[in-house]
This record gives C-alpha cells, structure tokens and sequence, in this order.
C-alpha cells in the first residue's frame, strides 16, 4: 500500500499525484526482484489537497451547457420576436376586415 498525493475537486472527482512513499512491494517491484507492481494507492488526510476548481471534464461540461444555453436563448428570443410580429400582423389584419364590414374598432 503506497502512499500518494490526492486531488479533491470542488466538483467531487479526484485524482492521484505524485507517490509519497512507496511500500516494500512496490520498492522490490522497482529493484526488479519482484514482477507485480503494486496495486493499491493510499492517501493520507494531510497530503490530500482540496482545489476550488472543477475537474478538466466537468469544467469542459460546464463551459458546452453554458454555450448551449447561449444557442436556446438566442433561439427563444427570435421565436419570441417572430410571435410578436405575427400578433401584429393578425391584429391589424382583423381591424381591417372590422372597418370593410362597418364595425367599430376600439383600442
């Protein structure tokens, strides 16, 4: 059981550093005397470093849902625009068929 350095990330992944001190397996593994390396890693409380950041992948989330979210926005507005346009558009076309047939209009 090695000992390593671990990165904890704001948004709750982590990751491995550098090894701290390495156990006699891993040691004899190094020597060449044994042919396994070892396979467990171990982090103690005080070399654990916590980073106020999110990891590359959730940072790389983050910024494409920011982005898409800029596209639907964009995109609503526009569709907000285009119901506007065709609001006027109907309501001037139904003050005109009122005023051909002699109704009042009022507003």
């Amino acid at each position: 059981m090695c000992y390593h350095k671990r990165i904890i990330y704001s948004c709750g992944h982590d990751g491995w550093g550098t090894e701290i001190r390495a156990c006699d397996h891993q040691r004899a593994f190094d020597d060449g005397s044994w042919p396994i390396a070892c396979p467990d890693m171990f982090a103690h409380p005080l070399h654990s470093v916590k980073l106020q950041r999110m990891c590359k992948d959730c940072n790389w989330k983050a910024a494409r849902t920011a982005d898409k979210l800029i596209q639907v926005k964009m995109a609503m507005r526009e569709l907000n625009e285009t119901v506007r346009k065709l609001k006027m558009a109907g309501a001037s076309e139904v003050e005109e068929g009122l005023e051909d047939v002699g109704g009042r209009v009022e507003g």
